[in-house]
């Protein structure tokens, strides 16, 4: 009788410490979550998705009206360590955005209405790429001819058959020059579109994470007010 007694408290024991180990295991990784969503949350700006321009990837649900929300890195910093595939949001220096005085000069600040972008680096300062039928490639500068297909890390939506059919010309970014653009190829609108790119002064911040999905309602003076925020584990893109 002692014998099995022991065994049997030896296997309780046993199953009560996994189970605790279990419980910590969750914790730590609540307690992380938690902190990250605390921490971004007093150290970025809000953002919301509004629109589909990068789709599959940010998303609004026209079902619902509700919106992927998250926060974004405004600090020089960040700004100054932008690299390829980095999601940022933008103005847009092109004259029929009328996001600025026209013509636009380097260093000009954005008219009141000016609208704010949000969309996928391509190519950064010292890339020289070019978009033959929907494929990206990079070059080692502008005198390679052969270049090497893009294997991309994210997916884009190019529509049914790959009707968005986007094509370039090869183009070298300049020191302060960025092509952005949607996820969603069928749909955005962005510098495939104009065959330009933007400048550093127009890039207002890098999108850090998406951490869940909210509703949006009108506040004063024409400014918009994240409501019925839903969170979810936090998807981070920097």
């Amino acid at each position: 009788m002692k014998s099995k007694k022991v065994t049997f408290k030896k296997q309780k024991s046993t199953k009560a410490s996994v189970l605790w180990a279990c419980f910590y295991v969750l914790l730590v990784l609540v307690l992380c979550a938690s902190s990250s969503i605390f921490y971004a949350r007093y150290a970025y700006s809000p953002v919301y998705i509004d629109g589909s321009s990068m789709a599959p990837t940010l998303n609004k649900d026209e079902s619902n009206g509700r919106k992927d929300f998250g926060f974004v890195d405004e600090s020089q910093k960040c700004i100054d360590s932008i690299s390829r595939y980095d999601i940022v949001t933008c103005y847009y220096p092109f004259a029929d955005e009328k996001d600025y005085k026209q013509p636009y000069q380097k260093g000009d600040e954005p008219l009141e209405n000016a609208t704010h972008k949000i969309k996928r680096v391509i190519a950064a300062p010292g890339d020289t790429f070019q978009i033959i039928n929907n494929n990206i490639y990079y070059f080692d500068g502008p005198q390679d001819t052969e270049g090497e297909l893009a294997k991309l890390p994210f997916e884009i939506n190019l529509g049914v058959n790959n009707i968005a059919n986007i094509n370039t010309n090869k183009l070298t970014m300049a020191e302060d020059e960025y092509f952005v653009m949607g996820d969603n190829w069928i749909a955005s609108k962005d510098c495939a579109d104009s065959g330009k790119p933007i400048y550093k002064d127009n890039i207002i911040g890098v999108l850090i994470c998406i951490v869940g999905t909210c509703n949006v309602k009108n506040g004063p003076n024409n400014t918009h007010v994240i409501t019925d925020k839903q969170y979810h584990w936090p998807v981070f893109y920097k």
